[in-house]
């Protein structure tokens, strides 16, 4: 597989670029992972440079990936093998997942990255997820960052606590073995990288505890400065709710479940409000509820979001387990809409309950929220207002690109010395 040039550098035009290491191309822009990483791109190309490296699992994108004029050249790797060495199933750590199973493939890709390391005199390698950690350890003579912009050991356990008395035994197994493998990898990066970003205080709070020597700074996600412009021509709904997010994500899927079960149909379910919720991987339970609650849509995947949810006055974020920063908190701002959230829907997001959203854990509490901002049209409307501008203060993508830029630079300025000797919190 060959590297790929632009067509305005050449590889040692600039010394000090960065690598970025993804799990795949940051395409489409339709996953909060993907669009992540993809303003994480547009942030080092504006600093010194960027050439990315991803294994060639959704190669449909290249082409418009590289129409973008964002890397000075793209490194497909190698994609994993499908089945590894039986050793990895016996593993208490996922920080040696590849080396265990795909001792091969991890020395391949490590000596492609290595490759591209000299040919573009980068200094810095930036990996995203921990997918990648093992890939981005074994880089020598380079700074090493992490974003593990999601806990992955805060999401487990949280999501073990919502579920403890539904969950199967042998889910509940797997389950808690996953905890221990990633508890094990989250408590070691101390170890092998000179900082670690996360996308919330909740998730930067949890790896302290894993891993305290290791330098953590939270950088969140944004939002287009685009769709703080969108107005809808089209009148808006009466007496509408949406929720909308990746349907197949556990978290999300367990936030439908709470709100149905436990705010909607008892509360809500006899009153006239019609109630959407948007994405694509919905199960049978979902796609099965229009039959009983016939004011409930279940519409699948939509291509272009700001359309349809600026015509529905009251987005709801009813999240009961989960990590790292909720994007359609954001875009729900952005696009003016009145929100009612859980705590736990909002505590990555520094928006005060009241000024820019409505607030409640309580399953009744949420549903009385629901019902006066639907009878109080006008304090909706300004309750929507102040959301967004408060997001355009604080969340578009083009201060949180800054802010990588500044984080990064503060990263090079740093004495080289012994990773593991950290000790300390930007």
């Amino acid at each position: 597989m060959t590297v790929q040039h632009s067509a305005h550098q050449s590889p040692d035009s600039k010394p000090g670029s960065t690598l970025l290491v993804l799990d795949a191309l940051p395409l489409p822009l339709t996953q909060g992972d993907r669009l992540r990483s993809f303003h994480i791109a547009r942030a080092l190309a504006a600093e010194r440079g960027c050439v990315l490296a991803a294994p060639g699992v959704n190669t449909e994108y290249l082409d418009d990936l590289n129409a973008t004029g964002i890397f000075k050249a793209i490194r497909l790797l190698p994609v994993r093998p499908k089945h590894g060495r039986w050793q990895r199933r016996f593993r208490t750590d996922n920080g040696i997942y590849l080396k265990t199973g795909w001792p091969q493939y991890l020395d391949e890709c490590g000596a492609i990255l290595r490759e591209i390391v000299d040919l573009y005199r980068v200094d810095l390698v930036l990996g995203v997820n921990l997918s990648v950690a093992e890939f981005v350890a074994q880089i020598p003579g380079v700074y090493r960052v992490l974003d593990d912009f999601d806990c992955y050991t805060l999401t487990l356990e949280r999501e073990l606590k919502l579920r403890q008395f539904d969950l199967l035994h042998a889910d509940s197994i797997r389950k808690n073995l996953a905890l221990l493998r990633y508890r094990r990898q989250e408590s070691r990066l101390d170890s092998f990288f000179d900082l670690v970003t996360t996308i919330a205080p909740p998730d930067a709070e949890r790896l302290r505890v894993l891993s305290p020597r290791a330098l953590i700074k939270v950088i969140p996600n944004g939002v287009n400065e685009g769709l703080l412009e969108f107005r809808n021509k089209e009148p808006e709904l009466t007496n509408a709710i949406a929720f909308w997010g990746n349907l197949k994500f556990q978290p999300n899927r367990s936030a439908v479940k709470f709100f149905v079960d436990e705010v909607y149909e008892p509360h809500l379910a006899h009153h006239d409000i019609n109630c959407f919720f948007i994405g694509g991987g919905a199960d049978e339970w979902m796609k099965s509820l229009p039959q009983r609650l016939p004011k409930v849509r279940v519409t699948g995947f939509v291509e272009d979001l700001a359309p349809v949810v600026s015509r529905i006055p009251i987005m709801v974020n009813p999240m009961v387990s989960g990590s790292g920063l909720k994007n359609k908190l954001l875009e729900a701002f952005a696009l003016g809409r009145a929100v009612v959230s859980t705590s736990m829907g909002s505590e990555s997001v520094d928006a005060e309950p009241g000024q820019h959203f409505r607030l409640a854990d309580d399953p009744k509490k949420f549903a009385d929220e629901i019902l006066e901002l639907i009878k109080k049209p006008e304090e909706s409307r300004k309750l929507g207002d102040r959301a967004r501008q408060f997001v355009a203060e604080k969340y578009t993508w083009g201060g949180v690109e800054k802010e990588w830029r500044n984080v990064l630079a503060s990263v090079r300025a740093m004495p080289r010395r012994r990773l593991g000797d950290r000790g300390q919190v930007l």
